[in-house]
């Protein structure tokens, strides 16, 4: 029997299959052309053909009755439409594809003319400056930030006077439908912009986008021992934008400012202390601020060198979500008079007259008090 010349070749030959191909086979095969022939996809002046025949070769071959009437008939006026009743279904198409790409290569032929959700808004993102002191003990913050919101002059309906008209291409919905072969596309509407409002009554304070930039007052809590960097989140307080319900979230980043007396290293605070040179000659202890209020007893001992670190331990800062804390570590400078009178410069010259003559080290002064001993009454003043 003559097959009908109707049509682009054989739907074999158009799937690229053998005639004794699977079912899986075939479905395969029309999977890889579909996806390569879809006219979004293809910029090719014979792709939106190509994918009509795909189409339709697909049809007929993956039902089991017409395939077995193409088989002896071939082409015929009773497989002319096939996306009509016992066409293809379109969960078969989803098993095919997954919903993702069903929706894209197919948005319209099932059940179709549904417009796409509007796009949720981006996050906002913004910076919060805090003291190294409320770092140690975490603060709640009121930040200023500009994010889009709702137009007041439209009530965010996007329209002039908030009274929406719609738009006349695409009856308000923002959408509308492109015919390629038998296949229906949506696509935006080219004259609202998908917006689905008339273009000649759009809002002119926010052009017609239903959002405008404006400034809020927004609440933090950051927590202690928060560092550089760190990112809070503050749900349903970023953008909004026009057919969304929620806010998008507002990402706020943490800047730490420096500090005069304190350095930051983790959890780790480190500071510089001047002590007298009998102090750190002799051994003792010295009276350190702690970062916030308060001071703190640093046990010195004999011969500590200047520049050498001493450890307070859990006198720094704490860990966030944690219980540790971390330690701070003093550095002891010797502290030089920079002017001197006439008996403290007479007890210096003896002193490193003793320290050439280490012989004579152990002699003692005039009267009872010992050399060393009035070196260390000399630094205390």
């Amino acid at each position: 029997m003559t097959r009908s010349s109707r049509g682009d070749g054989d739907y074999y030959a158009t799937l690229e299959v053998d005639r004794s191909a699977s079912a899986e086979e075939i479905k395969k095969s029309f999977r890889r052309l579909a996806l390569a022939y879809h006219p979004d996809r293809n910029d090719s002046s014979d792709a939106e053909a190509k994918f009509k025949q795909i189409n339709e070769a697909y049809a007929v071959l993956s039902d089991p009755e017409k395939r077995q009437r193409y088989d002896r008939y071939g082409r015929s006026d009773s497989v002319s439409d096939p996306f009509q009743s016992g066409g293809v279904n379109a969960n078969d198409l989803k098993d095919i594809f997954g919903d993702d790409l069903f929706q894209s290569l197919f948005s319209t032929l099932f059940g179709g003319g549904q417009s796409r959700r509007a796009a949720p808004p981006k996050e906002l993102r913004a910076k919060v400056s805090v003291t190294l002191e409320e770092v140690l003990s975490g603060v709640e913050r009121e930040v200023k930030v500009k994010r889009h919101g709702a137009c007041e002059s439209c009530q965010g309906s996007g329209a002039e006077g908030g009274r929406k008209r719609p738009c006349s291409r695409c009856k308000g919905r923002g959408q509308v439908s492109v015919n390629r072969g038998f296949i229906v596309l949506a696509q935006p509407c080219p004259d609202c912009r998908g917006k689905g409002v008339d273009p000649a009554a759009s809002c002119r304070p926010c052009q017609g986008q239903g959002v405008k930039m404006s400034e809020a007052m927004i609440k933090v809590n950051i927590p202690a021992g928060v560092d550089v960097g760190y990112l809070l989140r503050v749900r349903g307080e970023g953008h909004a934008s026009l057919g969304h319900p929620q806010r998008s979230d507002l990402i706020f980043e943490v800047d730490i400012e420096s500090h005069q007396d304190f350095d930051r290293e983790g959890v780790h605070l480190s500071c510089q202390a001047l002590a007298p040179l009998d102090l750190l000659a002799l051994g003792g202890t010295l009276s350190v601020p702690l970062l916030g209020s308060g001071k703190a007893q640093v046990k010195i001992p004999p011969g500590t060198s200047s520049g050498q670190a001493l450890r307070l331990k859990r006198k720094g800062l704490p860990q966030v979500g944690s219980s540790q804390v971390g330690d701070l570590f003093v550095y002891v400078e010797v502290e030089v008079p920079k002017v001197l009178t006439a008996a403290e410069r007479e007890l210096l010259v003896a002193w490193r007259s003793l320290r050439e003559n280490t012989d004579s080290a152990d002699e003692p002064l005039e009267g009872d008090e010992g050399l060393l001993s009035q070196v260390k009454r000399l630094f205390k003043r």
